[in-house]
């Protein structure tokens, strides 16, 4: 199985890494930012391929604010 990792680096930024030998393709990344239960900011991204053991730096298209609320991925 295929071991994707994505990590906040930013307001508005992920790095995820592919921990496998397989490459994937297509992959799609969705991010919210909540006060309490109420979502304030929401966002995605796509990675087209990360090779092997790759990783990439990609930018989230958010709709909302996050004001300094943190991301969950």
């Amino acid at each position: 199985m295929p071991r994707i990792t994505a990590t906040v680096a930013g307001p508005s930024r992920v790095v995820v890494t592919n921990g496998s030998d397989v490459p994937q393709y297509g992959l799609q990344l969705y991010a919210v930012a909540r006060d309490g239960s109420r979502v304030v900011a929401a966002g995605r991204a796509a990675i087209p391929e990360l090779g092997r053991h790759g990783r990439a730096t990609t930018a989230l298209q958010l709709t909302g604010s996050t004001a300094g609320r943190p991301l969950e991925v």
